[in-house]
């Protein structure tokens, strides 16, 4: 089978987990829900919990082949509640960049108005929290324990909550918040290049780094060879803002399913304007060969995760 159709197959086994904890539209506050799924099924690569499912299966110890899509219940709940987090950036991300569109069809704040655009964000983020925390669920626990082959269930929730932890600090002010701040403070301003690689490091980087190292961790590593996926997934993350910066120069509209040429349009400083096309080009390509030579590092290989790397660094879209 081709990567591509391989592809499709694991991002529908991704979406179908992500599905499953949406909140119905229903009650007196049901807009907001309506407003939070429109969000998430405007459709997108799903590629963070992917990166965390395919990192999972780098160090699950389990009895026989490791599932398409592994079945640990826990690992679902952060898969979810990590896209949720990305969406919510993303719209309150639209609503900052006043963009009409995104993945082709009207954002958020287009369809809810701005004022319940920000709430559904808002409320993606703390529904993302509510969701990662149900990973403590005693029935969850002893599924995922059981799956791994370990006996240790107060172990394993401590693996739970170090995930938690690195989730909640990369998604916050430590990273991706922070990231962005900087992002929307120096709009217009001359900044310099390590401010530029602090800001795509936090706003895209982090939650790249948290896919990963939430996956690595809930599948067992250990603390050496959690540090070798963070420096894999932050050259990842790098390597794909880079990428973006490039598409936002040279993109087609119709493939992106989004406006080209809004960085321009919002005087912010990407990649291409300190290094130029070129060397944006050539460095996106070390940064993902960088991170390859991690990834295949490890005992266990995971063929399609090195695929992905290389897919994501050489994206039309």
């Amino acid at each position: 089978m081709d990567y591509t159709t391989e592809l499709k197959k694991r991002t529908a086994g991704v979406e179908e987990i992500i599905m499953n904890f949406l909140p119905a539209d229903e009650g007196y506050a049901k807009i907001i829900m309506e407003a939070m799924n429109y969000s998430v099924l405007a459709g997108g690569k799903r590629l963070r919990p992917l990166l965390m499912a395919e990192t999972y299966k780098l160090f699950a110890a389990t009895d026989g082949e490791v599932p398409m899509v592994p079945q640990n219940p826990v690992l679902h709940r952060f898969m979810a509640a990590i896209e949720l987090i990305h969406n919510y950036s993303l719209v309150h991300d639209d609503i900052l960049d006043h963009d009409e569109y995104r993945r082709g069809k009207k954002t958020t704040h287009m369809v809810y108005g701005e004022d319940m655009g920000l709430l559904a964000g808002d409320a993606l983020l703390n529904f993302a929290y509510e969701t990662a925390a149900g990973a403590f669920d005693t029935d969850s626990v002893c599924e995922a324990c059981m799956l791994l082959s370990l006996t240790n269930e107060a172990a394993y929730m401590q693996r739970i909550a170090r995930a938690l932890s690195l989730l909640a600090t990369k998604a916050g002010i430590y990273g991706m918040i922070g990231g962005q701040t900087c992002d929307v403070a120096d709009e217009g301003k001359e900044i310099s290049k390590d401010e530029l690689d602090f800001i795509q490091e936090g706003k895209t980087g982090a939650l790249i780094e948290a896919a990963m190292g939430v996956g690595a961790i809930l599948g067992g590593a250990n603390d050496e060879d959690l540090m070798k996926i963070e420096a894999a997934a932050s050259g990842i993350g790098r390597a794909f803002q880079i990428r973006d910066d490039i598409l936002d120069v040279t993109g087609d509209e119709a493939v992106l399913g989004k406006h080209v040429g809004s960085d321009q349009e919002n005087n912010k400083v990407t990649y291409v304007t300190f290094e130029g096309l070129e060397k944006a080009e050539s460095d996106v390509k070390a940064l993902s060969e960088d991170a390859l030579l991690i990834i295949n590092s490890f005992e266990r290989k995971n063929d399609f995760l090195a695929e992905t790397v290389t897919w994501l660094t050489t994206r039309k879209a």
